[in-house]
C-alpha cells in the first residue's frame, strides 16, 4: 500500500517566507511532528511518498532531512487560491495518485500496519466523524450565504439526519475512479464558491473535505472502511501516546487543539528523541538557525 504525505505552505508561511501558524504550539512540535510521522510510517510501510511545494521541499528535504521515498513537487501550482482552503493541497495530493493509497496527516504516527482490511478497502477513513453541531452549523451558515454544493451533499443534509462524515487523518482506497470524482466534486465547490468569503478554514473543509467523501460513497454505495471505531457508547482515542504500548492499534492522531497543549508536545518530543535521535538533533540545529 502506498502511504503518502501532501503539506501545501501557502496557508503557513508568513510575508517574510518563514512558518507562521501552524496549529502547534511552537514551530518546533511542528517540525518534529513530520518527523515522527515521516519516520513511523517508513519503519512499518517502508514507502511513503511526499507530495510538496517548493518551500515544503527545502523545509523537510533539504533542511530536515526527513528519507522520503519518493517526492512530487506540484502544489506551487495552487498558489492562486486564498491560504484559507488549506485542505486543497491534500485534494491534489489525492488527485493525482495512480495506484491505491492511504494518506496520512502529518501529525499521524503508526507503529503497526493498518492492516488488510483497511490495505484491500475500496475506501478507507480514520473514522465516523458524527457530527454533535459544527458539522450542521457550518453548512447551515454556508447555506444562508448561498454557497453552492452538489445535490448529494443537499439531500443529506436535508433529510434530517444526523451528519455523518469522514475523518480524513488517514483517507484513501483502492477505488481511484470514485476518488477522482470526489476530488473533482471537491474543487468543483471550492471554485463555484470562491468570491464567498463567509466560511473559511477547517469549517469550510470539514464540508468540501469530509463531509463530501462519506455522502459521495453513500450515494455511490460503496462501503467505506473505517480504522477506528467511533459508537456512542465506545470511541477509540487517537491522540493518547499510550496506543503505542497498551492498544493492538499503535496509532496516534494528535489532532485539532491537542497540538496546543505541553502534555502532548513533551510527549511528542520524548518519542522523537527517544527513537530518532538523529532527526531531534537535527531539528534543534535548524531551529538554533531560525532563532
Amino acid at each position: 500500500m502506498k502511504i503518502i504525505h501532501s503539506l501545501w505552505s501557502k496557508p503557513m508561511r508568513t510575508p517574510d517566507g518563514t512558518l507562521g501558524e501552524t496549529g502547534w504550539r511552537h514551530v518546533q512540535y511542528f517540525y518534529m511532528s513530520w518527523a515522527l510521522s515521516c519516520l513511523t510510517f517508513k519503519e512499518v510501510y517502508k514507502n511513503i511518498t511526499l507530495v510538496t511545494d517548493t518551500f515544503g521541499y527545502d523545509l523537510l528535504i533539504n533542511k530536515l532531512q526527513l528519507p522520503y521515498t519518493n517526492v512530487e513537487v506540484i502544489l506551487d501550482e495552487l498558489n492562486h487560491y486564498p491560504k484559507e482552503f488549506w485542505a486543497i493541497g491534500k485534494l491534489k495530493a489525492y488527485e493525482i495518485q495512480q495506484e491505491p493509497f492511504i494518506h496520512v496527516d502529518g501529525d499521524v504516527y503508526v507503529w503497526n500496519r493498518f492492516g488488510e482490511i483497511i490495505e484491500k478497502a475500496a475506501l478507507v477513513s480514520q473514522q465516523r466523524d458524527v457530527d454533535f453541531g459544527h458539522y450542521s452549523h457550518a453548512m447551515k451558515e454556508a447555506l444562508g450565504e448561498n454557497y453552492h454544493f452538489p445535490e448529494i451533499m443537499l439531500k443529506q443534509f436535508q433529510n434530517g439526519q444526523t451528519m455523518v462524515s469522514s475523518n480524513a487523518g488517514i483517507i484513501g482506497g483502492n477505488d481511484l475512479d470514485f476518488i477522482k470524482e470526489y476530488c473533482k466534486l471537491s474543487f468543483d465547490i471550492i471554485d463555484r464558491n470562491k468570491n464567498k468569503t463567509k466560511i473559511h478554514g477547517t469549517s469550510y473543509a470539514l464540508l468540501y473535505e469530509q463531509y463530501l467523501f462519506h455522502c459521495l460513497a453513500q450515494e455511490k454505495g460503496i462501503t467505506i472502511e473505517y480504522y477506528l471505531e467511533n459508537k456512542p457508547d465506545k470511541s477509540e482515542e487517537s491522540h493518547t501516546f499510550f496506543n503505542k504500548y497498551t492498544q493492538q492499534k499503535k496509532f496516534v492522531h494528535l489532532l485539532s487543539m491537542r497540538k496546543k497543549e505541553m502534555e502532548y508536545c513533551y510527549d511528542l518530543r520524548d518519542q522523537l528523541k527517544t527513537n530518532f535521535p538523529k532527526y531531534y538533533d537535527i531539528i534543534q540545529t535548524y531551529i538554533k538557525t531560525q532563532s
